[in-house]
Order: structure tokens, then C-alpha cells, then sequence
């Protein structure tokens, strides 16, 4: 898909995606289990209305 992109800034595609690296894996099902578990629990009884993204960061980016 980039590679028909002409031109493009260099500086703000590093900026854009400098902690990309830092995401080295994706979840485990233990990982993702856990989650589920903790919203299904009375620990959780005060959150409402949040979407909760298990994407290690890669949303910031």
C-alpha cells in the first residue's frame, strides 16, 4: 500500500511509528483470559462505559 506514496516525510512516518518496536509479541490467551475474568469479577463493579483496549499499546500509536 505505501509503496505508491511518493514523496512522503520521513520524519513524521519515525514519529508515527517509534514505539511500534517496543510491542514485540501479541497476547496470550492467558493474557486476554485474565481480563475477561477481572470484568466478569465484583473487582470491576466500578468501571461502566469503557472500552478497554488489550493491544499493548498499540493504540497510542
Amino acid at each position: 500500500m505505501t509503496q505508491s506514496i511518493d514523496n512522503y516525510d520521513m520524519f513524521g512516518l519515525q514519529q508515527a511509528t517509534c514505539g511500534t518496536s517496543l510491542m514485540n509479541r501479541s497476547a496470550s490467551p492467558d493474557e486476554i483470559a485474565s481480563i475477561a475474568l477481572f470484568l466478569a469479577s465484583g473487582e470491576s463493579s466500578y468501571i461502566n462505559g469503557v472500552v478497554l483496549a488489550a493491544d499493548a499499546g498499540w493504540s497510542a500509536y
